[in-house]
């Protein structure tokens, strides 16, 4: 399986089984992971906007606090996307996305290893049975 595939295909099991699809989402997700830029998903609904808006602008600016930044200055939101509760739902797909994530968490006056924040998602893919070549299948199903 290629790289891109095996990314693409990692985040759309996190998708398909979290019930959050989303394929701005997916796609951002997916740009940082072959990009080996910080990558991140979320154990929330697609409904909770400013925290996509905020995971999205993670994925495309390589990390969270730089998010935050770009969200500040450019929506200005009612909700903050900058407490424990956001990050409590943030799943760090790479090393990367562990120690920018850890770095967050930081910035907020609390602390949590990045080898904690990876184990994080380690446990969600192993609660889930998450295979990415499962998910591989399924994509290539999916879109004929």
């Amino acid at each position: 399986m290629s790289l891109a595939l095996a990314s693409k295909s990692r985040v759309y099991a996190f998708a398909m089984h979290l019930h959050n699809r989303d394929l701005v989402s997916e796609e951002s997700a997916t740009r940082a992971l072959d990009n080996h830029t910080a990558a991140f998903w979320s154990t929330a609904a697609v409904t909770n906007d400013p925290l996509w808006i905020m995971l999205n602008e993670a994925n495309a600016k390589g990390g969270i606090t730089k998010a935050w930044q770009v969200i500040r200055d450019e929506y200005n939101p009612v909700h903050s996307t900058e407490t424990l509760a956001v990050l409590n739902c943030i799943l760090p797909l790479n090393d990367q996305g562990a120690r920018d994530l850890a770095a967050a968490y930081r910035a907020l006056g609390s602390f949590i290893s990045p080898a904690e924040l990876s184990r994080r998602t380690e446990r969600i893919e192993m609660a889930l049975h998450l295979s990415p070549v499962e998910a591989g299948k399924e994509l290539e199903a999916a879109h004929g």
